[in-house]
C-alpha cells in the first residue's frame, strides 16, 4: 500500500514502503557520481570521485572489471551505445580535477572505451587539451541521438566537441575537435543534444554565479555556426540537473532552488525554441538528478540533495512518490531501457557504506537474479574478512584462501560459489588499489625490519595496484624491485659457531 503525508508546506505526498533493503552495488571509495545502464541491460557502468570506472554485471552487481582515470582526472560523466559488434558498447567519459595555480596541476580529458562482450573496459582514444591549466577539468558530456557527435562542457567554461569517426571495427576515433565561444571564463555549462544529427545543443549554466541578481539560464548553440543563438532565464540559482524526454518534446531542469521546470520544444524554420511549460514544480531541497520514464513522458523521477527519489505525475503536475534511497545527495538518475523496470541512483554518502549506486525494481526480481545478489553479497563479506587476516600476507595467498572455500564440501553452496567468484579476480571486489597499499606501505617506507619475503609479498600487492592504476603506483612498484634487489645482494652474516 501507500503511505500519505500531508505538511504544512501545503503539499500532500504519497510514499512507497519498502520491506526489503534496496539492491545496491558494492560501496564505492568515494561519491558515486554517475551511474548508466548498458542498451541491453547486461551491465550498469558507474563512476567515482577517486577516479575509478567500474562496470558490474546488472543481475547479481557483482563488480565485473574496474578502469581508473588518474591521468585524466575523476571520471564525471560517461554515456554508452552499441558497437557494431554484437554485445559490444562504446563508452564515452568526460573527466578532469581542477587545481588552483601553484598547488597542483589540472588533469582532465575526454576518452573514449570499447566495453567487450564479457564486460571488460580498453581504451581506444583519448583527446588531451594542451593547457590543461587554461581548459580546465572536463565535467559533463553529451551524446547525440545518432551517436555522431560528442560535446562535453569544462570548468573555466569551454564548450567542446567532437565528431566520432569509424573506419572498421577497431577505428572509431575522436575526430574534428571544434571549441565554441561561450565568452565566459569560468563555470561549467550541462549539454544535451535536441535533434538526431547533432547540430542543436543545448546547455544549462551549472555554476554559481559572482553576481546573485543573474539569473541561471538555457543556451542554445548552433553547431554548423558555432555560436550561441538563443538563451533563456531558467532559474534563480544554479541549475544541477537537464534532461530531455524519450519522446524529444520537452526538457526538465532542475535547480538549486528547490524547483523543477517542464519546456515544450517547438520546432520553427528548423530551429528549436523553447516555451515554458507550465510553473515550477516545488520541492523542499535542491534537485540534483531528473529522468524521464523511458516508456512514459508523463512520468518524471528526480533525485535530490536529501537523498529522496521523486516521481511526479506530469498530466497532473503532482509529486505521487517519494523514495529513501542513500545516505548523502543523488547525483546521477538513469533508466534501464527500454521497459525501464529499474532505475539506479548514483549516491554520495560517508567513505565505504554511503558510496553506491542505489536499485530501484518495478517488480521482485526472479529467484535467480536474488540468489545472484545473495552470492555477491557474500563474497563480499569473505574478501573483507580476508583482507583483514594477518596471516595472509600476498595475493596468492589471497586466492588460494578462497579457492580452498570454493573447493570445501562442508561449505554451504552459497559460500562455496562465491568464493569461486571472488578468486578469479579479487582486485575488482576491494573498493580501491590503496587498501592494497596497507598491505606493502610498511616496507615501503622502511618502517619496520623487513626480509626478502615480506619484500616479495609486498611487490605481489603492488603489481596489482600498478596494474590497475600505474600513474599512481607504478612508482611504489619500481621502489619495492629496486629495495628487493639491493636486499638480495647484501651480503649475509656468517653463523656463529
Amino acid at each position: 500500500g501507500l503511505v500519505a503525508t500531508a505538511g504544512e508546506d501545503g503539499t500532500l505526498r504519497l510514499w512507497l514502503p519498502t520491506r526489503d533493503p534496496l539492491p545496491h552495488t558494492a560501496p564505492h571509495y568515494s561519491s558515486v557520481k554517475k551511474a548508466v545502464w548498458t542498451p541491453d541491460g547486461r551491465f550498469l557502468i558507474t563512476a567515482d570521485s577517486y577516479y575509478a570506472i567500474c562496470v558490474w554485471d546488472a543481475q547479481s552487481l557483482a563488480p565485473v572489471a574496474r578502469e581508473f582515470t588518474q591521468r585524466w582526472g575523476e571520471p564525471c560523466d560517461l554515456k554508452v551505445w552499441p558497437a557494431e559488434r554484437l554485445g559490444e558498447h562504446w563508452v564515452v567519459v568526460a573527466a578532469g580535477t581542477e587545481y588552483y595555480p601553484g598547488i597542483g596541476t589540472t588533469r582532465t580529458g575526454v576518452m573514449l572505451y570499447r566495453l567487450s562482450p564479457d564486460g571488460r573496459l580498453r581504451r581506444v582514444d583519448d583527446w588531451t587539451p594542451p593547457d590543461p591549466q587554461a581548459t580546465g577539468g572536463f565535467a559533463c558530456v553529451a551524446l547525440s541521438r545518432d551517436r555522431r557527435r560528442v560535446a562535453a562542457s569544462t570548468a573555466r567554461g569551454g564548450i567542446h566537441v567532437w565528431t566520432l569517426r569509424s573506419r572498421g571495427r577497431e577505428r572509431t576515433k575522436l575526430a574534428e575537435h571544434v571549441q565554441l565561444d561561450t565568452e565566459q571564463t569560468s563555470g561549467w555549462q550541462v549539454p544535451v543534444f535536441l535533434d538526431d544529427a547533432g547540430r542543436w545543443l543545448l546547455t544549462a549554466d551549472a555554476s554559481t554565479h559572482d553576481d546573485s541578481s543573474t539569473p541561471y539560464a538555457l543556451h542554445l548553440w548552433d553547431l554548423e555556426q558555432r555560436r550561441r543563438v538563443r538563451s533563456w532565464d531558467a532559474h534563480h540559482d544554479r541549475i544541477e540537473a537537464l534532461t530531455l524526454s524519450p519522446d524529444g518534446r520537452r526538457v526538465a531542469t532542475g535547480s538549486s532552488d528547490a524547483t523543477v521546470r517542464l519546456w515544450r520544444i517547438v520546432w520553427t524554420a528548423g530551429r528549436p525554441e523553447l516555451v515554458p511549460d507550465g510553473e515550477p514544480l516545488p520541492y523542499t531541497s535542491p534537485v540534483t538528478a531528473l529522468a524521464f520514464h523511458p516508456r512514459d513522458p508523463d512520468r518524471l523521477f528526480g533525485g535530490t540533495f536529501t537523498s529522496r527519489v521523486l516521481v511526479w505525475n506530469l498530466k497532473q503536475r503532482t509529486l505521487v512518490a517519494a523514495l529513501m534511497a542513500g545516505l548523502g545527495p543523488i547525483r546521477d538518475l538513469t533508466f534501464c531501457r527500454p521497459d525501464g523496470d529499474r532505475l539506479a541512483a548514483a549516491a554520495t554518502g560517508d567513505e565505504g557504506a554511503g558510496n553506491v549506486a542505489w536499485i530501484l525494481e518495478a517488480a521482485r526480481p526472479s529467484s535467480r537474479a536474488l540468489w545472484a545478489r545473495a552470492r555477491t553479497t557474500r563474497a563480499l563479506e569473505l574478501i573483507d574478512a580476508l583482507f583483514w587476516n594477518p596471516g595472509i600476507r600476498s595475493i596468492g595467498q589471497y586466492r588460494q584462501r578462497l579457492l580452498e572455500i570454493a573447493d570445501d564440501p562442508a561449505a554451504d553452496p552459497l559460500t562455496r560459489q562465491a568464493a569461486a567468484a571472488a578468486a578469479g579476480h579479487v582486485e575488482y571486489w576491494l573498493p580501491h588499489p590503496q587498501w592494497y597499499r596497507l598491505r606493502y606501505e610498511h616496507v615501503l617506507r622502511d618502517l619496520a625490519p623487513v626480509d626478502e619475503v615480506q619484500i616479495r609479498d609486498a611487490l605481489d600487492w603492488a603489481r596489482i595496484a600498478a596494474s590497475l592504476c600505474p600513474e599512481e603506483y607504478g612508482p611504489d612498484l619500481d621502489a619495492l624491485r629496486r629495495r628487493l634487489a639491493t636486499t638480495a645482494q647484501a651480503p649475509t652474516a656468517p653463523d656463529e659457531p
